[in-house]
């Protein structure tokens, strides 16, 4: 039996840190946004996988760089909140047959 990975990441790129506290290893939102990203997706290319953006009003350089992969969907949109951005991930997860497996 194959296992078809949803994977629904929220990101938004507009501000640093809420609280002024430095991200590991001095990366920046974006870098840190980008890493994580490009790591789960390397992860997966042997897997059957749908890989969603779920974005909150996305600047244009981590537009571009999702747009570099053709098989990930971008859905950017402006919430304005991350409770916002949070339940439209849980929407787009609950619209998904059940024998798939979701990673948020």
């Amino acid at each position: 039996m194959t296992i078809k990975y949803h994977i629904l990441l929220r990101a938004c790129d507009k501000i640093e840190s809420v609280h002024q506290v430095k991200r590991p290893f001095a990366l920046s939102k974006l870098q840190t946004i980008k890493l994580c990203f490009y790591s789960l997706y390397q992860t997966l290319q042997d897997s059957q996988y749908q890989f969603t953006i779920v974005g909150d009003d996305l600047s244009t350089e981590l537009l571009d760089f999702f747009n570099k992969f053709n098989d990930v969907i971008v859905d950017n949109e402006k919430f304005g909140s991350a409770a916002k951005s949070l339940q439209k991930q849980i929407d787009i997860a609950l619209s998904l047959p059940d024998n798939e497996w979701i990673y948020m």
